[in-house]
């Protein structure tokens, strides 16, 4: 509780005399700006951070060219693979419309008790023929 009260007091001070740390600020701020020393530093600090900008930016760049590289590598490779699928599938439509058809034909000339009888024989059943 003891940091508690202080920090109570210490913003009671600061809500009646404000402007005491305040005049403390602006006397560091404009020895930091006019001071001749400082003033070179703050030229060096500057180029500085303006070289730093500049790699920055450059990395972005060159991050943002790989990015849209390897999304425009594989929008080549989607488009590859599915025109393959979309080949594949319609050779095998193709391929289905042919045993199909192929089927059909073969099924076309036989009797209703010849296609009864090849139904038997590929399920393993008997055909029992109707009471008349």
């Amino acid at each position: 509780m003891p940091l508690f009260m202080l920090l109570r007091k210490i913003w009671a001070w600061l809500k009646s005399y404000w402007y005491v740390p305040m005049l403390a600020i602006g006397a560091i701020v404009a020895y930091a700006f006019f001071s001749r020393e400082s003033g070179a530093r703050m030229l060096k600090l500057i180029s500085r951070t303006n070289e730093l900008r500049k790699q920055e930016t450059a990395a972005i760049e060159q991050a943002h060219k790989e990015e849209l590289e390897a999304k425009r590598a594989a929008q080549e490779a989607y488009d590859t693979t599915m025109k393959k699928l979309e080949a594949e599938r319609v050779a095998g439509l193709a391929r289905i419309e042919a045993e199909k058809e192929a089927r059909r034909k073969e099924l076309e000339g036989k009797t209703v008790e010849e296609l009864t009888n090849d139904v038997a024989k590929k399920i393993g059943a008997a055909v029992v023929k109707p009471q008349q």
